[in-house]
């Protein structure tokens, strides 16, 4: 009787296993980054940005066994909730966590283990993050434009994370060029980093239109989906860290003939620009 209550209890845990979970993971590993940085002021928070990086892994192990057999032993829940306006843009947490991982391993992992095996894990999430991240991206899209029950009134905020998940490719392709000599991996990292830059860039321009329209002409989204409208700080937020990222990506390397003293001055004002509406989009959503 016992072993029956907790099959069912595992069986039910794995069909109600929703694809927003792993947002717990892209907020951890980015806790375990920005620890890092204020390492830089203050040396304790090493031990701390350690400690975050660590407890994300073992979240995403953790995570990715219920929502992997999901797919298998409930593809009816898993096909409702990618058709689901809100639910469906959940699903690129998934990649974007492995990518995030990445990011958070390539400046706390060298303090940890081997910069060497490091250099090599962090490129293999760049490039499982990034098919993950590119699928979704175009399943989720395909979804939006032929879903006949989708209207306008179910536009949120929520809908940047597509967008997002397209931006957050370059923050660790342009990282890991300065660990790699060959040209051909550097050239291979650039052009994959630029594409999720541009597919995320105008993205984040097209649904934003829509988002904006549907906020000021129809009434505001259910109050539980509030938090969403902070998810529009990090677009922009990740598009000033990627401007910065470019030139140190292109410096020292001959990439499509550029030279990046020649644009720094032009990146640095960009960056200024998209910090600028950052700051202002934080300052709204207060």
């Amino acid at each position: 009787m016992e072993e029956r209550i907790d099959k069912k209890m595992r069986y039910s845990w794995i069909k109600n296993f929703g694809p927003q979970w792993f947002s717990a993971v892209m907020g951890t590993g980015a806790l375990s980054i920005s620890m890092n940085i204020a390492s830089d002021y203050y040396s304790p928070f090493s031990y701390i940005s350690q400690f975050f990086l660590l407890f994300s892994i073992i979240m995403f192990l953790v995570f990715i066994v219920p929502w992997t057999s999901r797919f298998i032993t409930n593809y009816n829940d898993v096909k409702k909730d990618l058709f689901h306006p809100v639910l469906g843009n959940f699903f690129p947490t998934m990649p974007i966590s492995l990518v995030i991982i990445g990011i958070a391993l390539d400046r706390v992992g060298p303090s940890i283990i081997d910069i060497s095996v490091v250099n090599t894990i962090s490129l293999y999430l760049f490039i499982i993050g990034s098919i993950g991240i590119f699928i979704f991206g175009w399943m989720i899209l395909s979804i939006i434009f032929t879903h006949k029950k989708i209207k306008l009134e179910h536009a949120n905020y929520g809908w940047f994370i597509p967008p997002v998940s397209h931006l957050i490719i370059p923050v660790l392709g342009f990282s890991l060029m300065k660990h790699y000599t060959d040209a051909l991996v550097d050239n291979i990292l650039f052009f994959i980093s630029m594409i999720g830059f541009s597919v995320g860039l105008l993205l984040f321009i097209f649904v934003g239109s829509i988002v904006y329209h549907r906020y000021i002409f129809h009434e505001l989204p259910p109050s539980h989906l509030a938090p969403t409208f902070l998810i529009g700080i990090a677009p922009t937020s990740i598009i000033t860290i990627i401007l910065v990222k470019i030139l140190g990506a292109l410096s020292g390397f001959s990439i499509l003939g550029i030279d990046s003293s020649s644009i720094s001055a032009e990146i640095k004002l960009l960056s200024v620009m998209t910090w600028g509406f950052s700051l202002w989009w934080f300052a709204f959503f207060l």
